[in-house]
């Protein structure tokens, strides 16, 4: 009798590696519900071992205030589950260890005190190539409660110039379905009376670090440690995405910023029944960059666009070849406060409770610029410096202007009546729009010309070659003016699903294969239609909107 021989090595990934069907269209935001995590948790520890009694510096005060990102990846080819501690997530006392060095290198000006100076060069040998001193100082691992997968959304091509996603199904790098095992910070409760049954995201405990010295440390001392973790975590993060605005912690969320956002509509949610809506930072960077590449793409040429991209904002090529200095912009974003809305309304809403809908999200907004590792001469990097806040103002103000935030920013806040499968009248809620606080007041043409010359000037302080370039797919194409709610008769008329001879007006989009090539905004006495596929251009002059950018020169 002979028997088959066992593999030597696993043929198959374990759940948790995977999602479900990783092969069908989910259409263009990937679900939680995708994710196989009762796998994952259930091969997870619940309870963290007993903390070391024996600490120098103990602190219980800090809470997450924005997503700490620990594990994660790609889908369907593997991702990195989180670092785990006897079965418990956590994140590893090393990593902390790394974190808190390369902060104080970078930092180690603004030490004015000769004496925590001297403390500090008791635990790190500065002058030996910054590493901390053998047994001197050990950090804990910092156990974290209610990680979850989340779906990442990375503006994609089919995202930015209106690609048929259908047509890259030889090429799922275009599709990647992807996610990050995040700890959530707490979400603010909402001012005024609000229904139980809305569900917001689940946040982790307040995590705890614990920090040991060899020696024993004075009042001082540990107040320099504390104070130097405190601000590491506020100012740097830690975690994957720090960048990006992830891994914040601090002892309350801010409450200003040096801009200050006000959302309303259709707020950033989780797939899953019932959805769950959070902030996070990745919304605000997603909307700003891309804004950015469409304003460079005619003035750079797309590749050349791509890689200032990159350069600002961030992303695998901008660390690749670059021979000039690269500045690192980063956005940090907290969602610090939410207003009920102080109207009655009685529609319920399908897809989206009434009262968020209808709620403002305060969102708090700053930036940093960080040269780190990149040898340039100092006026190149106070240029790039000086240019990239008016950078951020203006995006802010020109994505307020023409479109909304985070889903279904191209369409203007309203309500739209839809008949149910057993024909019950069903309605549903689209759209969102948002102000910006302090933001330019200039005319639309005014704000455009001056971001063209902020973005060439960027280009030219990075080495990149300015290359004006013909009308590309996904560029800021134009901008159309009609009466305050003409815009429905392209949305729901010329574009609606039963509209005839839709099939030869791709651009209008669908929910699975491509967005829409246009944005809707709406005023008190007009709407804006903003153009970035040609193909609408001529529907526009046919319903009879004004083009009012760029204006005709001759």
């Amino acid at each position: 009798m002979t028997t088959t021989p066992k593999p030597l090595l696993p043929t198959k990934l374990p759940d948790w590696y995977t999602v479900e069907d990783p092969t069908t269209e989910k259409g263009w935001t990937p679900k939680t519900k995708h994710f196989k995590e009762p796998a994952v948790e259930n091969a997870w520890e619940k309870t963290a071992p007993p903390a070391s009694k024996r600490y120098t510096i103990r602190v219980t005060d800090l809470q997450i205030i924005s997503p700490v990102q620990v594990g994660g990846g790609s889908f369907p080819e593997g991702h990195i589950l989180p670092a785990r501690i006897a079965g418990v997530p956590c994140i590893p006392g090393s990593s902390v260890r790394g974190v808190l060095l390369n902060w104080l290198k970078d930092n180690w000006n603004e030490i004015s005190d000769p004496k925590e100076q001297e403390f500090w060069e008791s635990l790190i040998a500065r002058t030996e190539g910054w590493h901390w001193r053998p047994r001197e100082i050990r950090f804990e691992n910092v156990p974290l409660t209610q990680l979850k997968p989340y779906p990442l959304h990375p503006q994609q091509n089919w995202q930015l110039y209106g690609e048929d996603s259908s047509d890259n199904q030889r090429n799922q790098t275009n599709r990647t379905l992807a996610s990050q095992w995040q700890a959530a910070p707490k979400h603010p409760e909402p001012e005024g009376t609000q229904p139980e049954a809305i569900a917001r995201v689940q946040h982790s405990e307040n995590p705890v670090f614990q920090i040991s010295l060899k020696k024993p440390a004075s009042g001082d001392q540990k107040n320099w440690l504390e104070k130097r973790l405190k601000q590491m975590l506020e100012q740097h993060g830690i975690g994957r995405g720090t960048s990006s605005g992830f891994g914040r912690l601090a002892v309350s969320v801010p409450q200003t910023g040096t801009w200050t956002i006000e959302l309303t509509g259709m707020k950033p949610y989780e797939g899953g029944q019932p959805r769950q809506y959070r902030w996070t930072p990745q919304v605000l960077r997603a909307t700003l960059r891309g804004y950015f590449t469409r304003l460079a793409l005619p003035l750079l040429g797309k590749p050349n666009a791509e890689r200032l991209t990159n350069i600002l904002f961030g992303g695998i090529s901008s660390r690749n070849n670059q021979k000039c200095c690269i500045a690192e912009l980063s956005l940090t974003s907290f969602l610090s406060k939410i207003r009920s809305s102080s109207e009655s309304h009685t529609t319920n809403y399908t897809n989206i409770p009434t009262e968020v809908a209808h709620e403002t999200w305060i969102i708090s907004v700053n930036h940093q610029v960080n040269f780190k590792g990149k040898s340039c001469p100092v006026e190149q990097q106070n240029t790039v410096a000086e240019l990239l806040k008016p950078l951020i103002e203006n995006l802010l103000s020109l994505a307020s202007r023409v479109g909304g935030l985070g889903p279904g920013w191209r369409r203007h806040p309203h309500k739209m009546k839809k008949i149910g499968k057993n024909g019950e009248t069903l309605y549903l809620y689209r759209g969102s729009k948002f102000t910006v606080n302090p933001a330019s007041s200039q005319p639309i043409a005014n704000l455009i010309q001056e971001l063209n010359e902020i973005i060439k000037k960027l280009a030219i302080a990075h080495n990149v070659p300015l290359n004006a370039t013909p009308t590309i797919p996904g560029q800021l194409i134009s901008i159309w003016q009609g009466e305050r709610e003409k815009w429905r008769l392209l949305v729901h008329g010329v574009c609606s699903s039963d509209a005839p001879n839709r099939s030869q007006r791709p651009w209008c989009g669908n929910s699975k294969t491509r967005p829409s090539g246009y944005a809707v905004r709406e005023y008190d006495d007009c709407c804006w239609i903003t153009v970035f596929d040609s193909g609408v251009v001529d529907t526009l002059n046919e319903q009879g909107f004004n083009q009012i950018w760029p204006l005709s020169t001759s």
